[in-house]
């Protein structure tokens, strides 16, 4: 249900950050991932599920990774929410690259601008298989977007880029998806 005073994971905005795409214009719009519904009342249910990514491997072995791809479609205004956010001084590192064995990790989300694509599932539990596919490559091409804008963006913080520098997908995992997961992390 809905937590509108809950953080416990850390996934809310620590920094105030300009929502329209003009800065200081209402009348211009909201930037990409902000939506103007109200969350609801405290504890109260509805129609949205948690957000879906997909959990990385990544590798931090110089010799076990390859660099994140610029995805097809990229669109530098579906970031511009994370410049923002950085340049509003908020520098956390915004996944959780967990670590297991042979210096590789299971990768999920962390902070209020991450792998998560917010709100983009809504329909996915309903949806018929050809518009989940469609769900599933949207996925896919935000959360490519978002690791090429973290590893190459120059509003990203220098510190942010040299971390990223050391982290790629790990070369060994799934080859017949070019080191991409083969699903996607479904939560309902």
């Amino acid at each position: 249900g809905v937590q509108k005073h809950e953080n416990t994971h850390n996934h809310r905005f620590t920094v105030k950050v300009d929502p329209y795409v003009v800065p200081g214009d209402s009348r211009s719009g909201l930037l990409p991932g902000i939506h103007r519904d109200p969350p609801g009342e405290e504890g109260a249910g509805d129609d949205r599920v948690q957000a879906y990514c997909f959990r990385m491997c990544m590798s931090n072995v110089a010799s076990n990774r390859v660099p994140f791809p610029k995805p097809a479609g990229y669109e530098e205004k579906r970031f511009e929410l994370l410049l923002r956010n950085f340049e509003a001084g908020d520098l956390r590192f915004p996944m959780h690259p967990a670590m297991m064995p042979n210096g590789k990790t299971d990768t999920n989300n962390s902070g209020a601008f991450s792998t998560d694509n917010i709100g983009m599932n809504y329909d996915y539990p309903d949806a018929s298989y050809e518009r989940r596919e469609a769900i599933i490559a949207e996925h896919e091409t935000y959360q490519k977007g978002f690791m090429w804008t973290l590893a190459n963006h120059p509003r990203v913080p220098q510190t942010i880029r040299d971390e990223m520098a050391t982290w790629g997908l790990a070369a060994d995992e799934f080859p017949e998806t070019d080191n991409w997961p083969h699903q996607l992390y479904i939560r309902e």
